[in-house]
């Protein structure tokens, strides 16, 4: 009886101190509240992607899942991707972006590399089975009349995890704590001190 009293005394203080946190540090607020909007950014890093996303060799394709449970308080949103690119030949690269069912962009690559950032506009309708779905397709070629294998081409597209999407929502149309939960990376850490 004792020991069962002290045990509950202990996971009582010990609950009471924990600290939730998603999978990695978030550079800036995830949630910010304005003029009766919540702003929800959630990146790359929030959904595990640690180092972003790569792609080698002229070719590639992924799909990232941005979770968001309901499409209702969605007032409006942006996906927001940061890039560093290169090549050290001479090869023609694109970058395709489609949100949902639909192509938002298609983006040739220069060769010189550098950095670059793609802002593209996110509506309630791109939420699907509670994700917003992104797919990225990189492609590339040396020429239609020069056979060269594709592994020299020393060229790569990096999606850096600070890319983002943010979403603008009606705080009215979010009634409860699991409402708000829907917006949020589905693994969530809680660390006790």
């Amino acid at each position: 009886m004792k020991n069962s009293l002290l045990l509950t005394v202990c996971l009582s203080v010990l609950s009471s101190a924990a600290v939730a946190q998603t999978a990695a540090p978030v550079t800036e607020d995830a949630v910010t509240v304005a003029d009766g909007f919540l702003l929800r950014n959630m990146s790359l890093s929030d959904l595990g992607y640690r180092d972003g996303v790569t792609f080698r060799q002229l070719a590639g394709d992924t799909t990232l899942y941005f979770p968001v449970r309901t499409s209702g308080p969605i007032q409006s949103g942006r996906l927001t991707l940061n890039l560093q690119h290169g090549a050290t030949n001479d090869v023609d690269r694109f970058l395709q972006v489609s949100i949902g069912n639909r192509i938002v962009a298609s983006q040739a690559l220069p060769t010189a590399g550098g950095a670059l950032t793609l802002e593209l506009d996110v509506t309630a309708a791109d939420v699907q089975s509670g994700f917003v779905a992104v797919r990225l397709s990189y492609s590339g070629a040396f020429s239609d009349y020069v056979c060269v294998d594709e592994r020299a081409s020393g060229d790569f597209v990096q999606i850096l995890p600070e890319s983002h999407l943010a979403l603008r929502l009606t705080a009215a149309e979010i009634a409860t704590p699991s409402d708000f939960i829907g917006f949020r990376p589905a693994q969530v850490y809680v660390q006790l001190p």
